[in-house]
């Protein structure tokens, strides 16, 4: 019998691990940097109770149980902001297979951004990933694309802000797992954002109140099953996408048709500087798109009612959940609570997910 690593039980073996990082200044706006994370075969920390496999030591953060080795370089200044980098990952979990684990050469992304004054604003971005694997789907995606907004305060208070979005993607594929050897496609969308922020001041708190739709019309089919999913399959649209015209953050899936949200926020701050703030909506979509499974929260033509709350008291207490309920009966999907406390060198963080 062997173990993951190939090594028969029983022999003696040279176990160990590397975890080391490094960021280096090229200018006063660019740096490259790294971090190396590998160990001898996938019990070894848990054996000997080595901390740290979790930690954020790069550009990138790794996921449980997968270690990652990266090699850097990013830049920002006023207006732009890049990044590439060379991934390898090191599959810890008993379902891995090292020959599906991708090799990632390079990951890029660039945005440069335009203050047009009575305008607004724009930007465009160019993106890239390149994916190979010795076992499994090859991908090798290259988009462009840019966006426009604008801000317009109403009479009355009410604000308003149009924007469109567009963007293009070539994927080069493995014909053989895929079917296609190449796919292009047009993604984009065009809408609007109303809010109506309120305002209440106070001797002892101040009370924010702002309701708000977003409404928005986007290209259909624009998810082919030929493309893989390589981005977006843990993706779970809540209320930090919950005004966003894409409900996906990512690449490979894309939020077409028509889309509508509408929540609700509200903040109380107290002159002490405790806040406490909440957030709830839910989306409603003109068609369903197949490509977009439960747990993404996009299946269907209604999302399920998401929500968030905090509370902070300062470096005594970070209180903070996020909440998603079945928009039938309301029965709980989703519950993911955190607290957090700071005392002197004292730290401790506790989390609870459902």
């Amino acid at each position: 019998d062997f173990d993951s690593a190939g090594n028969k039980f029983g022999e003696d073996l040279l176990r160990g691990h590397i975890y080391a990082n490094g960021a280096f200044a090229i200018t006063p706006e660019w740096k490259w940097g790294f971090a190396v994370e590998r160990q001898s075969d996938d019990l070894y920390d848990r054996r000997y109770n080595i901390d740290g496999q979790n930690a954020k030591r790069g550009l990138y953060a790794n996921q449980p149980r997968r270690l990652l080795s990266q090699l850097f370089a990013v830049g920002q200044g006023e207006d732009y902001y890049a990044d590439v980098a060379l991934l390898n990952f090191q599959g810890l979990r008993g379902i891995d297979d090292a020959n599906q684990l991708p090799v990632v050469s390079p990951l890029l992304y660039a945005e440069q951004n335009w203050d047009l004054g009575g305008y607004g604003f724009a930007n465009a971005k160019v993106s890239s990933a390149i994916l190979t694997r010795d076992v499994g789907a090859d991908s090798h995606r290259v988009s462009a694309g840019g966006e426009w907004r604008n801000f317009n305060l109403l009479p009355g208070g009410a604000t308003f802000e149009p924007f469109v979005e567009l963007r293009g993607d070539f994927y080069a594929l493995d014909e053989a797992v895929s079917g296609k050897d190449q796919v292009s496609r047009a993604v984009g969308n065009a809408g609007a954002k109303l809010a109506y922020p309120m305002v209440r001041p106070g001797k002892v708190v101040d009370l924010m109140v702002e309701p708000a739709v977003m409404a928005a019309w986007g290209f259909s089919n624009a998810n082919d099953p030929a493309i893989p999913v390589e981005d977006s399959q843990l993706y779970e649209f809540d209320e930090s996408s919950l005004f966003e015209a894409n409900g996906f953050g990512n690449y490979d899936l894309y939020e077409g048709d028509g889309k509508l949200s509408a929540g609700l926020t509200a903040r109380a701050l107290w002159k002490n500087g405790v806040e406490l703030s909440s957030t709830v909506g839910r989306r409603w979509r003109s068609r369903a798109d197949d490509t977009f499974d439960v747990a993404s929260n996009l299946d269907g033509t209604k999302s399920d009612w998401v929500a968030s709350t905090s509370l902070d008291l300062g470096r005594n207490l970070n209180l903070s959940s996020r909440l998603r309920l079945d928009d039938k009966d309301f029965s709980l999907n989703r519950l993911d609570i955190r607290a957090s406390t700071s005392f002197d060198r004292f730290r401790a963080v506790a989390q609870y997910y459902k």
